[in-house]
């Protein structure tokens, strides 16, 4: 068994993530907490381990139905990308969004600007 499928889903008042295949996260809602990180980061550092156990080449994080999320959050995937990063980059992130969403489009922009070849934004 991967240590992705030992991972259950995870939901808040106002959004929930879920392993929708075995090599993808699924985002949905909204994020407007004060502190996601401390509410949130446990959850995705949970799933960074278990790709990196797991051995991925690459993980898909779709975020088109994550319809706003406010500036802390926006720190969770930066986050996310330098904790690829930090670690030899043993997969490359890939972030579907939807490029309708003017926070979508802006963000992940500056948080592939962190790690070019640890990161890809698809639309």
């Amino acid at each position: 068994m991967s240590q992705l499928e030992t991972i259950d889903p995870f939901t808040l008042e106002t959004v929930s993530f879920e392993l929708s295949s075995a090599s993808a996260l699924q985002i949905q809602g909204t994020i407007t907490l004060m502190n996601p990180t401390e509410a949130i980061g446990p959850y995705l550092e949970r799933i960074h381990e278990a790709i990196v156990a797991d051995k991925l080449q690459e993980f898909k994080v779709d975020v088109t139905q994550l319809t706003f999320v406010n500036s802390s959050a926006i720190r969770l995937f930066a986050d996310w990308v330098i904790r690829v990063e930090d670690g030899g980059k043993p997969y490359v992130l890939v972030f579907a969004t939807d490029n309708s969403r003017s926070w979508q489009r802006t963000a992940f922009r500056s948080i592939a600007s962190l790690c070019d070849d640890c990161i890809r934004i698809v639309p």
